[in-house]
């Protein structure tokens, strides 16, 4: 407070509670060298640190929901050292699977208070008042009900983790689609009985029809791994175009032509006013007798109670979902009951498969750093149709 330049050395980067403001905050001894000698033109004694990392004193903060352990907190403080970064989850909950107590809407609202970035889902109320936020990445793919227009202040920045789950939710579709045409379900039945029973007829990949409905980067992955057994794949996207692992790609203006050759239907659409409903009891109705549906993009997309009754009627052979409307799935609904369905409780995504995890902190890091930057964000979301920009 004298007029003499202070540089704090804070690795951790923690909140500045003692109501002295020092001119500059260093997280690193090589910081410290680069703000000591100035512009001299001498370098550090090793490789310099980015231009971002030289900054005055700052109480920018952002919060993390993301589960994170010492490497990514490590991360993250580097990517921006500008920022001090609030974290949500204890330390040792470094993966989703570790068991930790869940912050209350309050706690969250209060965590959310005074940040300019939050990193994860916080609840929409928070964010609303949170007034100095402008950018929320989420951890997600789907962006509702945050990219809702009019949900979130316009001078907020969306960005979502588009890329980050393809690989997971294509593969538990995959793995449903084989299950359903393989007839493990009901084999899987017999065993609950100690029953040794024959199903019959299955069917396979190899010369069947699949229509993917949404070739995101979810879609496009299945499109891929359906194509490599053999299928021929016709991917139905809302600009046309070409998509690696289609045979063939169209518009959804053609979807109720298409629906009644498809030995498969596979959705993988986000929610959106374009999807809601989509395939409603006429359009349910267009499937072959013998073919499948399987979703694992949003449950409103389909009418429920429908599905049930043509399942139920044989008019459908078989669907698997691993997202229903509404969510959870009442217990007394008849699709638990039904033995040409296979139900799993939307965990195709998530982070059960560790790659997945380590992509979604891979997109935050790098945007993070961006921002801190004020570089060009990956994954910005345009809230019109609730997919990421190109």
């Amino acid at each position: 407070n004298a007029g003499i330049k202070t540089v704090w050395y804070n690795p951790h980067l923690k909140p500045n509670t003692q109501g002295v403001c020092p001119d500059f905050t260093a997280s690193s001894y090589d910081q410290i060298i680069c703000i000591l000698r100035g512009d001299t033109g001498r370098k550090p004694p090793h490789p310099p640190v980015p231009a971002a990392a030289h900054h005055e004193h700052t109480t920018r903060r952002a919060l993390v929901l993301l589960p994170a352990g010492s490497s990514l907190r490590e991360r993250l403080r580097e990517s921006a050292p500008d920022f001090e970064f609030v974290f949500a989850t204890p330390e040792e909950a470094a993966h989703p699977d570790c068991t930790c107590p869940q912050r209350s809407e309050e706690e969250l609202s209060e965590l959310c208070r005074g940040c300019e970035v939050v990193i994860g889902a916080a609840p929409l109320d928070a964010l609303q008042s949170s007034s100095e936020l402008r950018f929320l990445q989420l951890t997600t793919a789907g962006t509702e009900p945050y990219a809702v227009p009019g949900s979130l202040d316009e001078r907020i920045t969306i960005a979502n983790a588009t890329g980050a789950y393809g690989t997971a939710v294509a593969e538990h579709m995959l793995a449903s689609l084989l299950m359903l045409w393989k007839k493990l379900h009901l084999y899987r039945d017999n065993m609950k009985n100690a029953q040794w029973l024959d199903h019959g007829e299955v069917r396979s990949p190899l010369g069947s029809k699949i229509l993917v409905v949404g070739c995101g980067d979810i879609g496009s992955r299945f499109a891929g791994m359906a194509h490599a057994l053999g299928a021929h794949v016709i991917g139905v996207r809302r600009t046309g175009g070409a998509v690696i692992g289609c045979d063939e790609t169209v518009t959804a203006d053609r979807l109720d032509e298409l629906l009644p050759e498809a030995d498969a239907v596979v959705l993988a659409l986000p929610s959106n006013a374009e999807t809601k409903g989509m395939f409603s009891r006429e359009r349910l109705s267009l499937m072959k007798r013998d073919a499948v549906l399987i979703n694992a993009g949003r449950g409103n997309t389909v009418d429920t109670d429908a599905l049930a009754e043509l399942l139920a009627d044989g008019r459908i052979a078989g669907a698997a979902l691993d997202v229903t409307e509404p969510e959870p799935l009442p217990p007394s609904h008849p699709l638990w009951k039904a033995e040409n369905v296979l139900i799993t409780p939307h965990v195709s995504g998530f982070y059960h498969l560790r790659q997945t995890y380590d992509a979604v902190a891979d997109i935050c890091t790098e945007n993070m750093r961006r921002y801190s930057s004020d570089g060009e964000l990956l994954n910005i979301v345009d809230r019109k149709t609730g997919y990421a920009r190109g």
